[in-house]
């Protein structure tokens, strides 16, 4: 097994080759990356070291990674795969969601406030979105 790289760095290919990185994501451990198979923008999730160390807990990640590439449902981030090399870095690429985030929609509310009103159906969506993975195991 090859060392694992402590830093990852615009223009690094992962994934066997198939991910090109292109800037850190918005949380630690995420990044943008350009999936050269499918020609589109992906999001990596890369696992901290303390879940890589936990043989467990990556067999379980592993588990629901490969449930959720099935998955389509509005609510869900499309998993693209779980990827696992030699390389000793396994991360979860998913495609990156349409829309907004709640930040930009907090923002175009009236002074910034969420109500109960405006927070309702994003509250029924969501849970709409739990049951529908409940239901398939997740």
């Amino acid at each position: 097994m090859k060392p694992i790289p402590e830093k990852l760095a615009p223009g690094q290919s992962v994934g066997g080759g198939r991910y090109l990185l292109e800037k850190p994501g918005d949380r630690p451990g995420t990044w943008r990356a350009q999936d050269e198979i499918e020609e589109n923008l992906v999001l990596l999730k890369f696992l901290p070291r303390e879940l890589r160390q936990d043989v467990r807990g990556v067999d379980q990640l592993r588990r629901a990674a490969e449930i959720a590439v099935e998955i389509e449902h509005p609510g869900f981030g499309r998993v693209v795969e779980f990827f696992e090399g030699d390389d000793g870095l396994p991360f979860v690429a998913v495609a990156p969601p349409e829309g907004q985030t709640l930040t930009e929609w907090r923002k175009g509310l009236p002074g910034g406030v969420v109500t109960w009103k405006t927070l309702e159906p994003i509250a029924l969506q969501l849970l709409d979105t739990l049951r529908f993975g409940h239901a398939k195991l997740l």
